[in-house]
């Protein structure tokens, strides 16, 4: 699951997935941007078939905090 959120954060934001890493956030990539964001949430609900709530889309600004909402969201749904 990492490793496909990493590829979808990666295209989104336009930086080589190597570049990915806990460090990359709003503050730290300045091309993320509002627009940035929500391709990134579609991209992400698409790809893992899960709808973020509205205070989720806020939360979801970096890798692990990403990793760690959908992870429950697909555990919700599947068990």
């Amino acid at each position: 699951m990492r490793k496909k959120i990493i590829k979808i954060m990666s295209d989104v934001l336009e930086l080589p997935q190597g570049d990915i890493d806990e460090n990359v956030s709003p503050e730290t990539c300045e091309d993320w941007d509002s627009l940035l964001h929500i391709s990134l949430v579609i991209k992400l609900e698409k790809q893992f078939q899960v709808t973020f709530l509205p205070e989720e889309v806020g939360e979801l600004i970096c890798l692990e905090a990403i990793f760690k909402i959908i992870k429950n969201k697909t555990e919700d749904k599947n068990g």
